[in-house]
């Protein structure tokens, strides 16, 4: 039989109705130009891609199957790193104009979440404290600024508590927000083994198996089965 090679992979994180989102920080302050946990940066491969190899590796041992990752939604939470207001004296005069970019940024958001007639995402993994606080600001009607001391107060110990109330409550029905770590995985790696990993001492193989159960759960939910990979089909390879 003939070699039948597989088409390129094509990776288009940009469809909303996907139903797993994956919320980012803010576009990387020295390559403004890539995308969202973009591939070829060195922060998703440390931040994301050990918890999707676990999350892959569970569901071929339960289900023979693998979640086709090109199928989830990405994006940032706001679209210039200064909407963050993490240094607000830095910001000098423009400063008002930062706030109310961050103000039109979350409520852009929130409308996205909320679109009518459409699909609403099922999991919102936030990574870092910031994304997590912007998509809990999608749930509510506030309008405040989001100020560094509203969202840089949870801390290591502090997400951990909050993924586990929340992955713990997942209903398909409603959206579920989980927060996970974003740089401090890596500058506080034993801190995050110690704090972050449900008593394993791992906190990608404690996440990545918390989500994964939950995917296995609910592997019939129809908006979830799109995102299952074909079974390979007899004849694909060479023989």
């Amino acid at each position: 039989m003939e070699n039948q090679t597989a088409p390129p992979r094509v990776e288009k994180n940009d469809d909303p109705d996907y139903p797993i989102w994956l919320l980012g920080d803010s576009p990387s302050v020295n390559y403004p130009d890539l995308t969202p946990l973009d591939p070829t940066h060195p922060s998703r491969h440390t931040i994301w891609t050990p918890i999707l190899d676990v999350i892959q590796r569970h569901l071929f041992l339960e289900r023979g199957q693998r979640l086709d990752d090109s199928k989830l939604f990405i994006r940032n939470a706001v679209s210039d790193y200064r909407h963050k207001l993490e240094k607000p004296k830095t910001l000098g005069a423009e400063i008002a104009k930062f706030q109310d970019k961050q103000v039109e940024e979350i409520k852009e958001l929130r409308e996205l979440l909320n679109r009518p007639n459409k699909p609403r995402p099922l999991l919102v993994l936030c990574f870092g404290e910031f994304a997590y606080a912007c998509a809990l600001r999608t749930q509510q009607e506030v309008k405040e600024i989001l100020r560094p001391q509203d969202w840089n107060k949870w801390g290591i110990r502090g997400l951990s508590r909050e993924f586990k109330v929340r992955i713990d409550d997942v209903q398909l029905g409603r959206v579920t927000l989980l927060p996970l770590l974003h740089a401090s995985v890596a500058l506080s790696f034993q801190d995050a083994s110690r704090n972050f990993s449900g008593g394993g001492g791992n906190y990608f193989e404690y996440v990545g198996r918390e989500i994964a159960d939950k995917l296995i759960l609910h592997s019939q939910h129809p908006r979830l089965t799109e995102l299952w990979l074909p079974a390979k089909r007899e004849g694909t390879a060479s023989e």
